[in-house]
């Protein structure tokens, strides 16, 4: 019983009560991953209760000083409020400090710097609120009104942010009281940087202006003189001498709203937000569509490519124009940047593209064409003219209150537009999740639930899901469903369970190899963000070890790897990538020691078994052990190796057969180059490629090489007469050494044919793969998804005239001679330049 008054005194006095509150939240977060450690997601998770609750503690505070028998004064104020702050987010902190035991923090200082940035921080913003709206009602004191006018600055803020998020251009927000949304979930790679400290400072410079300002004026209002008797001190004299008394406050008051003007009207220029404006600046130049306004950088491969580029925007429009029957009426902005620094500098959203439904905006990392994320994007866009009249979601408010379904809103963008992978397509990669058992019931991502999920496994199975209803029942039916956000049995009469059971017999029934759903195995057995605590921990040492390599700093890219592997020791790829990493510094004994040890791990990916075995190959290449190479690389073509690995590792074989041209395979991969030689890479890949064109019998494997270099670096019309050579070898030459290599040769030229509007040529190709004998579903996706493409371009991009060749200096009267065997046929092709399109018959 003697317990009772302490408990009582706890629960009804309001400092005691709200550090329980707090406390009682943060130890209901700390069993979750990454919400329940320190860290982005645990400081944003309780800044906007400790805001809230710091206006409680302002309100309090000087609540008190006004009831003593001294005027308040800020000094007064501010040791009350600082005191109960420091306790009531010392009470959360130990919290989190103690559950470390069972959710530890991958990075706990740097964990707790988000944490006095977000939580204490606007938390004493709060207060200052607080204490204003205290001063502010004194007729009557009423401490609810006060708490309500204290809570105006959150709720402005609020719905600021929420519009500007809903309108401008920007997928993060920062707020003063709510703290920092860094972005897209997916978006690992969340620290605290430059911006985020501005914002602070910006914050910090208005909260010593309304502390300044609540010393001149604020104090005599909360001194309990009536509104009538405190108009009657603001007399312009009394005034400027209350002024002259306290000249540092105003000091600070000027200071500290200069400096919040500086940064707070040029938001976008301070990198808080971003406008129009704003990303205009940094990507100035425009190419406007019929469908689209495009925006990239001038100095860019963006702006080398952007005819091709603007093309594949109005192809892919015309595709989910087609398969939807409907199309958004004003033109879609499309931002492209050159690199994901860039964008997430700008928006906020670095390696992830992003594509609002209702700003109809596609936020893009440039992809040389043809771009396979951009009609991913788009179909988001062409969500809005299905969804709900806001937003554009899958989401409705009704009687069951708001309901949001993302996996409708990816499975649908997913089923517009497929991308198919290592000859397999979308239901294909649906079958394969099925048949490892990781697929999750499609009940489990309904919803928000979506987000708990992994995402490359929760996208497969709505997109495979969403494919399948549009091929059985029709882009109306679907749409409808986007549209209610999942009323499965209104729509297509039938519970989602019935539905889910005819999808997957649909997966079952379709044949797949066992080298292809073991291809799928690593792809698919990535957890959750939500289930790995040290994920943003993991994305920084990611980054921070290949921005060391790319500077030649192998030992520190070396530390940030063995420190990954030590965070996430059940991901086998980072130690191959840390032996990797040893090779390039020099240690290449103990490279190879960590490869044959991971070989040697049970259940080991064969994705990563055939990395491995590559590595153990080049390095026995370095050594000049050509038959330690070829048996490694021999290895690692024997996994299930991905269909690009595969080419890789035939290409390798040959040097290990034929040591003649060993050195020109070595220089062209570059394997475990050292850090000094690094910046010349691409010119000696380059060069190596074109040595091995003129090596005899290598010319076409070397013309393929050359060909893909000249490609990559924009040079279509080059490059298309590089892939010609390889797929036409000259007499007593080696012709390409596998359908792998033959079909990718075939692909890039198409590529190249299509960007110089050469379509004719390009369809002839385009017949010849599609005539190849066991061709998976991803192929033949691939290959009628080209075909389209080249109809549509022949009509959006007509190939230009050709011009007539030039004809020798004659006379007049010569000109009009029809029998002038000096004028040529312009539709004869020189032969030696450019390849003829392969015929059906002689495929």
């Amino acid at each position: 019983m003697a317990a009772l008054p302490h408990l009582r005194r706890h629960l009804t006095t309001p400092s005691l009560r709200r550090r329980w509150l707090l406390a009682a939240y943060a130890l209901l977060l700390s069993p979750l991953p990454l919400v329940g450690a320190l860290g982005y997601e645990c400081s944003l998770a309780l800044t906007a209760p400790c805001a809230l609750l710091g206006v409680f503690v302002g309100v309090d505070a000087a609540r008190g000083s006004a009831h003593g028998r001294v005027a308040p004064t800020l000094h007064t104020i501010a040791l009350a409020a600082a005191g109960d702050l420091l306790q009531l987010c010392g009470a959360a902190l130990l919290v989190l400090m103690l559950a470390q035991v069972y959710n530890p923090s991958c990075d706990p200082w740097g964990g707790l710097l988000f944490f006095i940035l977000g939580p204490v921080f606007s938390a004493s913003l709060g207060a200052i609120a607080g204490i204003w709206g205290a001063a502010l009602v004194q007729s009557p004191p009423r401490r609810w009104s006060q708490v309500l006018v204290g809570l105006v600055p959150l709720l402005f803020c609020l719905v600021v942010g929420l519009l500007r998020l809903y309108v401008d251009p920007v997928v993060f927000a920062l707020d003063p009281f709510w703290g920092y949304f860094a972005g897209p979930l997916y978006d690992e790679g969340v620290v605290v940087d430059a911006r985020y400290l501005r914002f602070r400072a910006y914050n910090l410079l208005l909260a010593a202006a309304a502390l300044a300002a609540f010393r001149l004026w604020g104090e005599r209002l909360l001194s309990g003189a009536s509104a009538a008797s405190s108009a009657s001190h603001f007399e312009p004299t009394a005034a400027l001498a209350r002024l002259h008394r306290r000249p540092w406050s105003l000091l600070i008051l000027l200071a500290g709203l200069g400096g919040g003007a500086y940064f707070g009207l040029r938001p976008a220029q301070s990198g808080f937000h971003a406008t129009l404006s704003g990303i205009a600046e940094a990507l100035p130049a425009e190419r406007i569509t019929e469908h689209f306004i495009i925006r990239y950088a001038p100095a860019s491969d963006a702006a080398r490519e952007i005819d091709v580029i603007a093309a594949e925007h109005e192809f892919a429009w015309h595709r989910h124009a087609a398969t939807l029957g409907r199309a958004p009426g004003p033109k879609i902005h499309s931002f492209i940047f050159p690199n994901p620094e860039l964008k997430r500098r700008v928006i906020g959203a670095g390696a992830t593209e992003v594509a609002p439904p209702w700003r109809l905006h596609l936020y893009l990392n440039y992809q040389p064409f043809p771009a396979a994320v951009m009609p991913h994007e788009l179909a988001h866009a062409f969500s809005s003219v299905v969804g709900d009249p806001i937003f554009g979601v899958a989401g409705s408010l009704g009687a069951r209150g708001l309901r949001l379904n993302l996996a409708l809103v990816e499975g649908f963008a997913t089923a517009l537009a497929p991308r198919p992978r290592d000859g397999l397509d979308l239901h294909d990669t649906a079958a394969a999740l099925d048949r490892l058992d990781l697929r999750p019931p499609l009940t489990a991502i309904m919803g928000v639930a979506f987000w708990g999920q992994a995402s490359r496994r929760a996208y497969t199975a709505a997109g495979s899901f969403c494919r399948w209803l549009l091929e059985q029942q029709g882009a109306e039916r679907l749409a409808a469903l986007y549209r209610s956000a999942g009323d499965f049995e209104a729509v297509y009469g039938a519970p989602l369970l019935q539905l889910e059971a005819a999808w997957l017999d649909f997966l079952r029934a379709r044949p797949l190899r066992a080298q292809d759903i073991e291809l799928m195995r690593q792809i698919f057995e990535q957890r959750p963000i939500f289930q790995r605590p040290c994920a943003h921990r993991s994305a920084h040492l990611r980054a921070e070890a290949a921005a060391a390599a790319a500077r030649g700093l192998d030992d520190r890219a070396l530390e940030a790897l063995s420190e990954l592997c030590l965070l996430e020791p059940e991901r086998p790829e980072h130690q191959i990538q840390r032996a990797h990493a040893l090779a390039e510094a020099g240690y290449r004994a103990e490279a190879e020691a960590l490869l044959r040890e991971r070989l040697t791990v049970p259940g080991l990916p064969v994705t990563l078994r055939a990395l491995a075995y590559q590595h153990l190959g080049d390095l026995a290449l370095l050594r000049g052990d050509l038959i330690a190479a070829e048996q490694a690389w021999s290895a690692a073509l024997a996994s299930s190796a991905g269909e690009e690995q595969q080419r890789a590792l035939q290409i390798r074989l040959l040097a290990a057969r034929d040591p003649q041209i060993a050195p020109l395979i070595r220089a062209y991969f570059l394997s475990f180059e050292p850090a000094a030689l690094r910046a010349t890479a691409p010119l000696r890949r380059l060069d190596a490629a074109h040595r091995l064109s003129a090596a005899p019998t290598y010319g076409a494997i070397g013309a393929y090489l050359l060909g893909l270099q000249l490609l990559g670096a924009g040079e279509p019309a080059l490059a298309a007469a590089r892939l010609g050579r390889a797929l036409t070898p000259l007499p007593g030459e080696r012709p390409l050494p596998s359908p792998e290599l033959v079909r990718a040769a075939r692909l890039a030229l198409i590529n190249a044919l299509t960007r110089i509007r050469d379509y004719d040529r390009a369809a002839g190709h385009l017949v010849a793969l599609r005539a190849e004998p066991g061709l998976g579903q991803g192929h033949i996706f691939t290959y009628q998804e080209w075909a389209e493409r080249l109809e549509f371009f022949r009509v959006y991009a007509p190939a230009p005239p050709r011009p007539l060749p030039p004809r020798p200096l004659t006379s007049p009267e010569d000109d009009d001679d029809p029998e002038d065997p000096a004028v040529e046929d312009p539709a004869v092709e020189d032969p030696a330049v450019e390849d003829p399109a392969p015929q059906p018959a002689a495929e």
